[in-house]
């Protein structure tokens, strides 16, 4: 399988909290303050610098259970939107996708909030769409009584349908449908980026791969994908898109990895080791409780070992690209040369800007000399 001949694109999966998918209390010693905003700051700017395509933010509403939150592993996390307006204020290229539960918000606020990062960044804003409650399904039932997985989908299309009004017609809005009825319009700003704000979905179900199909630019998939998954996956959100009337080769597909970059794959190995073995098991577990509610992650579950428990805690369900430049390039090469995706989304267990910098400077021209991805800072930062 080859590269699609799009652009491939590399992006920071960016940390809203100590330590996002690895659940190791040696992580939360070693990375910085989720609540610092000069920290945050400083990695934006170090991944722009890199000449990275993207940092994209996900985001949870409620704890993954109490261990998780008595260590501060995934808890607090800072609001993507909100935080959003930091890093734009820091950097003037890269872009930023920040994920929104369209269950928490009404589709209104979405228009709101998502014209105002769209116009204060000039069109460097993209939303991933998410219909789950955030790993807080009985506080999000206070707010919005849509419970039922593919009912929530038909009220996400509706929350789309009228998002992408509003942002294509300046604020005006005239819906009405099953689960919403609105209609005025909203004080400025207006979007930017037109027809409207990039889109980015990771639904795996047939509702889920049915939404993307409908309304995504990008696609998300989990870094246990195999070449299968994404033929397959892929594939039938491209033929979807197509009878809908989309341009089904727009749609472009982004796998997620976990990155340790070390001079020597002996010195990589070593780091990535000293994080499993800090893995609170508790927690894992905790983890594996409350991610049954995200389909795209339900087949991950079962029956497993302590040693299982320690591997899926260091990468919660990424590809682990631990090693040596070398190392590093050569598993990103494969994900365009024999995968097919058309680009990557990178966790930093240690997300200090010198992992970044170490990135940029050692496994990115490995990268651009194999004809694998250029920097965006030289294609002119495209979407």
């Amino acid at each position: 399988m080859t590269g699609s001949g799009r652009d491939f694109k590399i992006g920071l999966f960016y940390p809203n909290s100590s330590s996002i998918h690895l659940l190791s209390t040696r992580a939360k010693e070693l990375n910085p303050d989720p609540l610092s905003l000069q920290a945050h700051q400083d990695l934006v700017r170090a991944a722009e610098r890199a000449g990275l395509d993207y940092v994209f933010l996900a985001d949870a509403w409620g704890s993954r259970g109490p261990r998780s939150s008595e260590l501060g592993l995934t808890d607090p996390a800072v609001f993507p939107p909100l935080l959003a307006t930091a890093l734009f204020a820091a950097t003037t290229h890269i872009k930023v996708v920040t994920t929104i539960h369209l269950m928490w918000l009404h589709p209104v606020q979405v228009v709101r909030i998502g014209a105002n990062l769209d116009a204060l960044s000039g069109g460097r804003w993209g939303m991933n769409a998410v219909t789950g409650a955030g790993f807080n399904e009985r506080l999000v039932r206070a707010v919005n009584d849509v419970t039922d997985h593919d009912e929530r989908y038909r009220a996400a299309a509706e929350a789309m349908e009228i998002a992408i009004q509003g942002w294509r017609d300046g604020g005006r809005l005239d819906f009405e449908g099953e689960f919403y009825r609105v209609a005025g319009a909203l004080v400025g700003p207006k979007a930017v980026q037109r027809p409207h704000p990039h889109v980015v979905s990771a639904g795996a179900s047939e509702a889920g791969r049915a939404f993307a199909a409908r309304y995504a630019q990008t696609v998300f998939l989990p870094g246990r994908a195999t070449p299968q998954m994404v033929t397959e996956r892929v594939g039938q959100i491209r033929g979807l898109a197509a009878d809908a009337g989309r341009d089904a080769d727009a749609i472009n597909a982004i796998i997620h990895a976990s990155v340790i970059v070390r001079d020597s794959q002996a010195e990589a190995e070593e780091l990535a080791h000293e994080l499993r073995e800090s893995v609170d098991v508790t927690a894992v577990q905790e983890y594996l409780t409350e991610v049954r509610v995200i389909t795209t992650y339900d087949d991950m579950l079962g029956k497993f070992s302590p040693d299982q428990i320690k591997d899926l805690g260091l990468t919660a369900g990424t590809a682990a690209f631990h090693g040596s430049p070398e190392h590093v390039a050569d598993r990103i090469a494969s994900l365009r040369e024999e995968m097919g995706t058309d680009g990557v989304s990178l966790s930093f267990p240690i997300w200090h800007p010198e992992e970044i910098d170490r990135f940029g400077r050692s496994v990115v021209p490995l990268l651009e000399r194999r004809g694998v991805w250029t920097p965006a800072s030289r294609r002119g930062w495209p979407w």
